[in-house]
């Protein structure tokens, strides 16, 4: 924390290491007492400003601390730390635009500031203008080559918009300076078409929780996404049971599936990488349980039969090679239980899945229907459908009904291709 210099003994001095180590200690309360009592005792120092700032946006409370900042600013206007400070409290805020006039205010006094050029480019990205982010990206690497994150988005968004030469040499600058990388090996492979059995989880964690916090707004607004309600449809119409009783939403995400599936089960129980996904799906209330890491390693530690049904909406895509889940599925569900997913769809039935160029996975019908009946499922139903839209076109998927192969075999429920 910033120091006020003055003579040892001085009262004001010793006030201000208290509130401090008040601060440092986690003693929230007290120090906010104490830094509102400096302030109106001195109001003229900044400093005091930046630190009470620090504790008020530490406790959540971005638009006081965004106020304490802009009275920093009034005393010493040319501050880039008061600024950089203000400029995330926006962001935070969901203020963009004021966010964007407050990094550009640090760089105007330091341009070369990385932290300030990704968060400005940051920005751009969330309002979805990609060219201004791109640039930004780009001055963000001028001043340090070697800056990953940069580096990574700027890959991500020429990939993004189909400049693969582009992104790919950004790939490989990625994994020159960090070898382990998963996510520029994973998205090189997927421009360079080669093959691979399933996506690295580290790649999944990162990308879901850097896109956490606008991700339903980006899936339903912007990509027309209604999987999980046409997943529901799809259960009800192979299902003739009042409730799916004990279910599992692998890959909950922030709680778009658990929204529609809650009112039709009798415990809920969630699953995913991304901590801060689970974070937005928390308060909503909407599982008994929602726990963090993989599918497969959950699956693991399960008692055999412990659930009544499992649902995965689109995350398949995500896993590439279906014979573990499957396997792991049928020690887990009761035999009388059902699982319902989704896949993106892959046409050419030589194939058993192919990883794309967006770095997920497409799956055959027949590759599916080989891995369910080896690990002791049959297809019961599936039925094809439009997953959401990429670009200007829809993707194309299939969602189905795996059903235990001890029962009595019955006709599946197919539905037209969708259109």
């Amino acid at each position: 924390m910033n120091d006020v210099e003055n003579e040892p003994q001085d009262p004001f001095v010793k006030e201000l290491d208290e509130v401090f180590d008040l601060h440092e200690r986690g003693n929230y309360e007290p120090a906010e007492a104490l830094y509102r009592k400096l302030i109106a005792a001195y109001p003229g120092i900044w400093q005091i400003c930046f630190n009470f700032g620090l504790l008020l946006f530490e406790l959540g409370r971005f638009d006081e601390a965004a106020a304490v900042y802009r009275h920093g600013i009034d005393l010493d206007g040319q501050n880039p730390d008061l600024w950089y400070n203000l400029a995330l409290c926006r962001k935070q805020l969901g203020d963009i635009n004021g966010a964007i006039d407050a990094y550009q205010q640090v760089l105007s006094a330091q341009p070369t500031a990385i932290d300030s050029l990704y968060n400005l480019a940051g920005c751009y990205r969330t309002i979805a203008d990609d060219d201004v982010a791109i640039c930004w990206y780009e001055r963000a690497i001028q001043a340090d080559p070697g800056h990953l994150p940069s580096l990574n988005n700027l890959a991500y968004l020429h990939h993004k918009h189909g400049r693969t030469d582009t992104a790919a040499k950004l790939y490989r600058t990625i994994l020159s300076l960090a070898p382990d990388h998963e996510r520029a090996d994973h998205m090189l492979a997927s421009i360079e078409e080669k093959s691979r059995q399933h996506v690295p989880d580290g790649y999944v964690r990162d990308v879901f929780d850097q896109f956490s916090d606008h991700y339903e707004s980006d899936l339903v607004e912007k990509l027309e996404y209604s999987l999980p309600a046409q997943m529901l449809q799809f259960m009800q119409r192979i299902s003739d049971r009042p409730s799916f009783g004990r279910l599992l939403d692998l890959g909950c995400g922030t709680g778009l599936a658990g929204e529609v599936l809650k009112p039709h089960c009798d415990n809920l129980i969630g699953v995913d990488l991304s901590a801060n996904m689970i974070a937005v799906a928390r308060p909503k209330s909407l599982y008994s349980e929602l726990h963090i890491g993989g599918i497969i390693g959950f699956l693991q530690q399960c008692e055999p039969a412990a659930y009544d049904c499992a649902v995965a909406a689109d995350v398949l895509p995500y896993v590439g090679d279906l014979k573990k889940l499957f396997e792991h599925l049928a020690a887990v569900i009761d035999e009388r239980g059902y699982v319902f997913f989704s896949v993106e769809r892959l046409a050419d039935e030589e194939l058993p899945f192919k990883l794309q160029s967006s770095g997920r996975f497409a799956h055959s019908s027949a590759y599916v229907r080989s891995v369910a009946a080896a690990a002791g499922w049959y297809v019961r139903a599936y039925e094809s459908l439009r997953l959401r839209r990429e670009k200007d076109d829809w993707i194309s998927g299939m969602i189905y009904a795996l059903a235990r192969a001890v029962h009595p075999l019955q006709p599946e429920a197919v539905s037209d291709p969708a259109t």
